[in-house]
């Protein structure tokens, strides 16, 4: 394994685990958002200027309810954040069986990034538009 390798296998190993951390540490907002105050960030400017959800609201709160097992709570408040934790955690389960078996992690990820990229970006669109049509 390369350094360059090395380093991106430590790097997002422990962003892994310090977001899992974090997301159980924290208690989800049961508003379905502003659980990212706990990490002494500010309240949503767009949701307090328009009345509506940005896009990443209630993405904490979804990750804190998944740390914590509490799937359908997740999902219910931001269906983008479940997707999104799970995906995190089967990246880490990749990259560990990468390391493992020798295979490159790099290799894997440069064939496979633009429809993980696309499927993102759709998802998230969908998960902020499923946010804006529950805050009606």
């Amino acid at each position: 394994m390369s350094a360059s390798e090395r380093w991106i296998f430590w790097s997002v190993l422990i962003g892994t685990a310090s977001v899992i951390a974090a997301s159980s540490w924290l208690y989800p907002d049961p508003r379905g958002y502003g659980t990212h105050q706990q990490l002494l960030l500010p309240p949503c400017d767009f949701l307090e200027e328009t009345g509506y959800p940005c896009g990443s609201c209630g993405l904490t709160t979804s990750f804190s309810h998944m740390a914590h097992g509490e799937v359908f709570q997740a999902v219910v408040v931001q269906p983008f954040g479940a997707l999104m934790f799970l995906g995190l955690l089967a990246n880490a389960g990749w990259l560990l069986y990468c390391r493992a078996t020798g295979r490159s992690y790099l290799t894997w990820l440069e064939r496979r990034w633009k429809p993980i990229f696309i499927v993102g970006v759709v998802a998230g669109l969908a998960g902020w538009a499923y946010k804006v049509a529950a805050s009606v």
